[in-house]
Formats: structure tokens, sequence, C-alpha cells
């Protein structure tokens, strides 16, 4: 009997020495983070808010924070702020000591109603812009995405670019859209065509009014929707670019409170603008110069109309033409 244990206890240290190891537990799945790049110093511990793999914190709240008190994601980073944040205080103190002390409807083309929609732009655009660039800082300077989203900079001279109307989708809606808009202004309500010059009223104050109000609509609302919002959607988020691109529009529409025909009419052109940006690999350009031109046509021929009718009344708080 002892001899029958000994060679068992021999052959089962023999294929305990010669059987291969157990193979290693498999990796634990983790979730799906943003990486930053290598080359860029980094400025925040991974405990931070702001580190971009925080990304509900970093690329969500921290912009709409930003949205809400424009600066803040530029002083977070360490970077110049105070740009965004006087531009808010100027455009906020302008179009509050514009409407001060006034009783009833304005009218479009009292130079209060005027200084009180720059203002009220200015205020609008510096929270939007911040909003953008507190995005895009983190997907692109700090995570390295390739897309060409525009820098700041980039967005302000957009409007300017002329290099635009080269490209037939830009040419072709802005000649439409031109043709609407100021055709609006040769005729009346009933629809019949005025034989008097549509424009002999119509001041320069008006038209640096219409080209002020709708630089600051272009720049600031295709940085924050087509810029911001459908990047995050489609990039960050990996939604299919479709889908991004129709809730960005959605918002984008939403955000101008009417509920009416001009609903359709904004959400068709958000998502128009929004292809225009995918197609672009999201360099705004393109989307920025052709909806500052699109609401220059619909203000000049807007406000050349209330001159002659005395008409296009603004409503506090929403604004409706």
């Amino acid at each position: 009997m002892r001899t029958f244990f000994a060679i068992m206890f021999v052959c089962l240290s023999v294929s305990a020495v010669a059987a291969p190891p157990p193979p290693p537990p498999p990796p634990p799945v983790s979730e799906p983070s943003v990486q930053p790049r290598e080359d860029v110093p980094e400025v925040l511990s991974a405990s931070d808010c702001g580190h971009p793999n925080k990304i509900t914190c970093s690329l969500v709240i921290l912009p709409i924070a930003s949205l809400l008190l424009p600066g803040l994601g530029q002083y977070w980073d360490g970077q110049t702020g105070w740009p965004y944040t006087l531009a808010a205080a100027a455009g906020l103190g302008g179009a509050t000591a514009a409407v001060a002390n006034t009783e009833g409807a304005l009218v479009i083309t009292q130079p209060r109603a005027q200084l009180f929609l720059l203002g009220a732009q200015l205020w609008i655009d510096a929270s939007l812009l911040s909003a953008y660039e507190t995005y895009r800082h983190r997907v692109v300077d700090r995570v390295g995405f390739q897309d060409d989203l525009s820098t700041v900079p980039e967005v302000l001279i957009a409007p300017f670019d002329v290099r635009a109307l080269a490209r037939l989708r830009v040419l072709i809606p802005f000649l439409v859209i031109g043709a609407a808009g100021l055709g609006s202004a040769f005729v009346d309500e009933d629809g019949m065509t005025y034989e008097s010059a549509p424009f002999e009223d119509f001041r320069v104050t008006d038209g640096l009014f219409a080209f002020g109000v709708s630089y600051g609509a272009g720049v600031g609302e295709e940085a924050f929707f087509r810029g911001y919002v459908m990047h995050g959607f489609d990039r960050v988020v990996g939604m299919h670019p479709l889908l991004a691109n129709t809730l960005q529009a959605s918002m984008f529409a939403t955000a101008h409170a009417d509920f009416s025909w001009g609903f359709l009419v904004r959400m068709a052109f958000g998502m128009y603008t929004g292809w225009l940006t995918q197609a672009d690999d999201y360099n705004l350009r393109d989307a920025i110069f052709l909806h500052t031109w699109w609401d220059v046509f619909v203000f000049v021929g807007t406000v050349a109309t209330s001159r002659r009718n005395g008409t296009a009344t603004l409503s506090l708080p929403a604004i409706r033409f």
C-alpha cells in the first residue's frame, strides 16, 4: 500500500509540473474615455472637472456654465476670459438701458429698439462663444480630435470670407435667400408690388443695425449649435451624423421661441448648415457665412418694410417680427 501511494504521489507531481499554467483572467472592460494628447502639457489633474476624461463635467457642465457665466470656462483653464465677460456685461447693460422706462411695444425702426437688439445680441454672442471655446479647447487642443473645428478668431472673420461663394452649395442658397429677403420689401401685405422705391426711407444706421445683429447671430449660433452641440453628439457621443444634425437643428429652432411656420424654416436651415459643417469636417466657415447673410437680407427687408408701413414691432421678452 505504501508503494502504491508513493507511485501516485510521483505521478501527480510530474503531471503538475508538466501541465501548462492556467490562462490569465481577461482584463476588466472599462468605459470608453477621451484620451488627452501626449504632446499637450497636463494642466488639470485627472480628478479635476476640467479633465477631458470627465466627459459629463468637462464637456457638458463647464460649457453650459460658460454659457450662463461667459468667460468661466476660460478662467477655469487659465486662459483669457475677460473679453467674454466684458462683452456680455456691456451687451446686457446696453440692452437694459435701451428699454428702461419703456412702455408698450418697440418698433424695429426706433433707435432704442435697435440698441436693445444689438446689446442683447452682444450678450448672447459672448455666452455662445465662451461655451464653444470651452468645449473646443478640450476636444481639439487637449484631446486632439482630427476635426477642423474653427478657432474663435476664424469664427469671427468667417462672415467676411467671400471665398465661400465659390462653392455652389453656398452660392445657390445665398442667391435664393437674398432674392426672397430683399424681394419682400417690394411687396405689400396684399401681395401687390409697390410703385415707389421700397428703400427710399432706409437709413445708414438701419444697415449697420441689420449687419450687426446678423453678424452676431451667424457667428454665435453656428459656433454653439453646429460647432459644439452637433460635434458633441456626432464625434463624442457617437451618434449617427444625420441624427446628430437633426437633434441640433431641433434645438436651434426651439431656441428661437417661434413655433409657427418659422420653426420649420429654421429647422430646415439648421439642418442645411449642419450638413455644410459636417461636409467640411467641422470647419464652420461656410455655415457662418451663409447664416450671417441670410439674416442680413431678412433684417434689411424687414426694416425697409417697417419704415414704409410702420409695422414690425418687438414684444419682450420674446422677440417677434
